[in-house]
């Protein structure tokens, strides 16, 4: 696995955030309420970095499945969050 810098983990917090806000419908963040979701969904995108298009893998007795939807846990606090498109979400 490659070392993580301060820039790449920079990065994979930004794109938790990004994906976060387009998931959520929403145009800002939330503050301190969801950064332990964002910090979160960073870690898996950095667990799985370079693993596009794997299926599964196993190293010394531990196997991963690397699935294209977000894992049931996320989803279901992402839901939370989540505003329903259209209705005046002025502010979110």
């Amino acid at each position: 696995m490659a070392s993580m810098t301060d820039d790449n983990l920079s990065l994979h917090v930004e794109d938790a955030t990004s994906f976060f806000l387009e998931y959520t419908n929403r145009t800002v963040d939330l503050g301190e309420s969801i950064d332990a979701l964002i910090c979160e969904m960073a870690a898996m995108r950095a667990e799985t970095q370079g693993m596009t298009n794997m299926v599964s893998a196993s190293e010394g007795g531990i196997s991963r499945s690397m699935g294209e939807s977000i894992p049931l846990a996320v989803r279901s606090r992402l839901d939370r969050y989540r505003l329903i498109p259209g209705i005046n979400t002025e502010g979110r």
